[in-house]
């Protein structure tokens, strides 16, 4: 085995390694933001609701 083919194989290792790094690091970026948007989706949602929703029905006869 020649000494570049040794570098070539490591340098395929290294970019496999900095790809998957890069990747975990960007699904863990995305869920953080995945959580605030929920939550701040939540608290939009418990604002918009009418205090008496769910509470009376009104029925035209």
């Amino acid at each position: 085995m020649e000494l570049s083919s040794i570098m070539a194989n490591n340098l395929s290792q290294l970019r496999h390694t900095l790809n998957m790094n890069l990747l975990d690091g960007n699904l863990a970026k995305q869920a953080a933001q995945s959580t605030v948007m929920l939550k701040d989706f939540q608290e939009g949602q418990q604002q918009l609701q009418h205090p008496t929703a769910g509470h009376k029905v009104d029925i035209k006869v």
